[in-house]
């Protein structure tokens, strides 16, 4: 059955039908036919060349799918940075060194320029993201933006932070840093009427460095508009050239727990921290051509040469860099070719390297002159004084450009100059390769005068600049000064046995005279003009020794034995002379005590005085070169009276002289002040004591007048009227209660000004701002966190903080 089938789907054709089966060569010969070996060979190569093609755009297609991924990441990390940078406290806001993100091959840096435009509350933030393609390219992006300080009313207290200007890695050895704490509400709005006083303290490196003073590792500061500001300085010489010394300082308001604290790392290191770029040239010519060098720095800008880094530069605007754009420094530097375009403008180069801030420097590409740029210094002359004209060739961009030809300047005043003058020369000439030049003019009618720059060939815009010229000074009297005012006899080195005495020649509405050109003559009953022989009383100066109508010189005590007092007087031609005073002393011998007067209690005016220690000789000369700090304490009457500090009455000697305020208490009484001070193994004390007293300051009437609460919608606003009628009262703090316990004292004004901003407990003592209340009647307001009723809400106003609460008002609505 098989075969049959198969029988009946088998057809031979009609020629082959009963007739003889041909050779079986002959068929391949003619329909069976294959290929040649070289048409196998081209075959397999057009193929060969058609699948290269395929592979090679799939290969092309990743690559350029990687790069735009890595770009997307790299954006998105620069994105990143600067979504945290506005998230930031604008006081926080600064530069960071370029630091791997993670584990990944991308770099990342921060440049921060801090005073925009001159302005203290703007800020550049640029943010420059690195990295290196699968060829080992580098690439990079950069984005910018401009951060702007926004100052809001601030709400409550809620944190406190602390920063370090300008950077947080200084020198091991004599260099400092700038800790600056603020206290901010919840949306980092700055409390500027903080005034409760924040403590510094450094936990870690304790022998590192110190806050201040030698020694100090905690100090505590009273802010000045929420600001409070210390500085560190470092001390560890024995830190080795390799090593890093690391010091934690911390912030915190100890009155306040809920304010927590904050904490800063200040680095100490010798090596490399910076990049510092020069430029050969920073102005060219289109298309030419200059240096960039960039060394590495130290962080007091000292050149380290034995550190190595590899520096990638970038360039924004007119020019390129030659290739490659990553080097590695050679002794601490490297250097990197720039091409100006042909367009003038600014090319800005920036350096960056791992874990160092980076430097940018900017080369002013310049085009050929267009207009021409005068100014006149000084814009304000005597007609007496000359001044000088400078003019400058300036390109399409106002940079300025050297003269491609010489260039004839002719200089002139404008037809409506009333103010007249002479011009030497009148004709500048710039020559080619140079870009300005100067000439000199003499005023001869005053008034204002405007002078105007042109080109003989009539190429350029023409410059003007406007001067003031005024009646000539006439010299009528000389002031006298002296720097320091006392010194020391015998003193062995010369800053304690010289000062410094300048004369200066003054009209007679107190304009210096800077043209006056007579001999000055100096003369003193004591002490000496030579350091080596004190029969040097008189000296007489002429014009070619004091420049600008100021003459100077040096009074000697080094040959003195004896203290007193040195009158130098001053005389020149026929105006009036002047004089002063030089103390000369011995040695420290006592503390001279000072008040400016008494005081009244209760916060009356006046309740604080100002107690001045002057350190003195045996015979009554200050000491003005007196090293060390005076201690000050209450020998007597400290229920009556006390010192107006952040908690420390050690004060330092600053020119002779320490100063601290004294405020009354509770009581009238007598406060007996004394002085100490510690130089070497010598104590010295005051002599007398200082004896201040307290007096009553009249009645201390406080009249409740009217007192309502605020219906509004949330019941939070209560406000009173109070009447002072005895006298002037200074309210320190108050104390408020209400039937709504879990409400929050948040804000207090009296007469409008906010005297407290906060979160109060009810019934809590709550410290404001001092406030003099005068004689009459006055407005306060309080706002709360949640409602309050009329019911059960009382007040207590205190005069004194130490004194506990005096009833002075004590009511309940």
């Amino acid at each position: 059955m098989l075969n049959k089938i198969l029988l009946r789907k088998i057809k031979f054709p009609l020629s082959l039908r009963g007739a003889k089966q041909a050779c079986p060569c002959e068929s391949r010969g003619s329909n069976l036919k294959g290929f040649s070996l070289i048409e196998l060979m081209v075959a397999v190569a057009i193929l060969s060349i058609a699948i290269f093609g395929i592979f090679q755009a799939y290969s092309v297609g990743f690559m350029g799918m990687a790069d735009a991924r890595d770009r997307t990441v790299a954006t998105n990390y620069a994105q990143e940075a600067m979504e945290n940078i506005k998230n930031m406290d604008f006081e926080e806001i600064s530069s960071t060194v370029l630091t791997q993100i993670g584990v990944t091959k991308f770099w990342r840096g921060v440049q921060v320029d801090p005073n925009v435009e001159g302005s203290s509350n703007l800020k550049k933030v640029t943010v420059n993201v690195f990295w290196k393609n699968r060829n080992g390219k580098d690439l990079n992006i950069e984005t910018s933006m401009l951060v702007n300080k926004i100052e809001f009313t601030a709400g409550a207290a809620s944190r406190i932070l602390l920063y370090v200007y300008p950077y947080n890695v200084i020198l091991p050895v004599n260099d400092s840093a700038e800790l600056t704490a603020v206290v901010k509400d919840a949306k980092g709005n700055t409390i500027t009427n903080w005034d409760k006083a924040i403590t510094f303290t450094i936990t870690t490196g304790t022998d590192l460095g110190y806050l201040e003073t030698a020694g100090q590792t905690v100090v505590t500061k009273s802010p000045n508009k929420g600001y409070a500001t210390v500085n560190f300085y470092s001390t560890a010489a024995g830190l080795h050239a390799d090593e890093k010394g690391q010091v934690i300082i911390k912030a915190e308001v100890l009155a306040v727990n809920e304010l927590g604290f904050d904490t800063t790392e200040i680095i100490l290191t010798w090596g490399a921290v910076k990049i510092a770029l020069t430029a050969a040239q920073t102005s060219i010519k289109t298309n030419g051509n200059t240096t960039i060098t960039a060394s590495l720095q130290d962080a007091g800008g000292n050149a380290v040469t034995n550190a190595e880094a590899e520096i990638t530069f970038t360039i924004t605007g007119e020019g390129t860099l030659t290739a490659p754009l990553t080097k590695l420094t050679v002794g601490g530097q490297i250097s990197i070719a720039l091409s100006a375009s042909n367009t003038p403008g600014v090319a800005t180069v920036k350096a960056s390297a791992s874990n160092l801030f980076s430097d940018s420097v900017d080369i002013y590409v310049t085009g050929p002159p267009k207009s021409i740029s005068v100014e006149v210094n000084p814009n304000s002359i005597y007609l007496n004084e000359t001044a000088e004209v400078t003019v400058t060739l300036k390109d399409i961009n106002g940079v300025t450009a050297s003269a491609e030809e010489l260039v004839t300047i002719v200089l002139s005043l404008t037809g409506d100059s009333i103010g007249q003058g002479n011009f030497n020369p009148a004709l500048i000439l710039i020559d080619i390769g140079s870009s300005s030049g100067n000439s000199t003019f003499t005023p001869t009618a005053s008034g204002h005068a405007t002078v105007q720059a042109s080109d003989s060939a009539v190429k350029l815009t023409a410059g003007v600049f406007g001067i003031n010229i005024v009646e000539s000074l006439i010299a009528n009297h000389i002031e006298v000064s002296a720097n320091p005012s006392s010194i020391k006899v015998l003193g062995d080195l010369p800053e304690n046995n010289t000062s410094t005495i300048t004369a200066v020649i003054k009209s007679s509405d107190g304009i210096t005279v800077v043209k006056y050109n007579q001999p000055i003559t100096f003369s003193t009953n004591k002490g000496s003009f030579s350091p080596d022989f004190n029969s040097v009383k008189t000296l007489t100066l002429v014009s070619s020794a004091y420049q600008n109508g100021v003459a100077v010189v040096h009074l000697y005590s080094k040959n003195e034995t004896t203290s007193g007092n040195a009158t130098i007087t001053v005389t020149s031609d026929s105006i009036t002379p002047g004089s002063v005073e030089v103390g000369f002393y011995v040695e420290a011998d006592h503390i001279d005590l000072t008040s400016n007067h008494s005081i009244n209690i209760f916060g009356k005016e006046p309740d604080t005085c100002n107690i001045l220690a002057t350190i003195k000789d045996n015979a009554g000369n200050t000491v003005e070169n007196y090293v060390g700090t005076v201690t000050f304490s209450i020998f007597q009457g400290s229920a009556y009276g006390q010192f107006v500090t952040s908690g420390s009455t050690i004060v330092t000697v600053i020119n002779g002289q320490a100063a601290i305020d004294l405020r009354s208490k509770c009581s009238t009484g007598t406060v007996v002040v004394k002085a100490t001070s510690t130089l070497g193994n010598g104590e010295i004390i005051s002599v007398p004591n200082l004896s201040i007293i307290i007096n009553e300051g009249g009645t201390r009437n406080l009249g409740y007048v009217t007192g309502s609460v605020n219906l509004s919608s949330n019941k939070k606003d209560v406000s009173f009227k109070i009447l002072t009628s005895g006298g002037n009262l200074r309210i320190y703090n108050m104390k408020t209660t209400c039937g709504t316990t879990s409400a929050k004292l948040t804000v207090i004004k009296i007469d409008e000004v906010i005297v407290y901003s906060g979160s109060a407990n009810n019934g809590e003592i709550i410290n404001i701002n001092p406030t003099l209340l005068s004689i009459g009647e006055h407005k306060i307001d309080f706002t709360y966190s949640a409602g309050v009723s009329k019911e059960n809400f009382n007040i207590l106003f205190n005069a004194d903080p130490d004194c506990g609460f005096l009833n002075l008002i004590n009511f309940s609505t």
